[in-house]
């Protein structure tokens, strides 16, 4: 599992009650205006994390443009052999 935050403070776990966490640092919003966070949740399965990771960094996740970052799929795959999985996404 890979997640990121925008304005991330500070990140964190619990191993006895499996969860995440993160402290958003953002700067202050008068009236009227709207500061935003970003967040990134994927999941990888495969050999190669550097790789994976400079594949997330290069859809500019982290500006919150949607149109740059790939829609949930209903297809999933093995990433070793590309051949189907089967799964439950909600």
């Amino acid at each position: 599992m890979i997640v990121a935050w925008t304005h991330c403070g500070r990140a964190w776990g619990n191993t006895r009650c499996p969860c995440l966490h993160s402290d958003p640092v953002i700067p202050d919003c008068p009236a009227g205006e709207t500061r935003r966070v970003v967040s990134r949740l994927s999941f990888y399965a495969g050999d190669d994390i550097d790789a994976e990771l400079a594949r997330i960094d290069a859809t500019d996740w982290a500006s919150g443009n949607r149109a740059r970052i790939r829609a949930p799929s209903d297809n999933v795959s093995n990433a070793s052999d590309d051949s189907p999985q089967s799964h439950r996404g909600h």
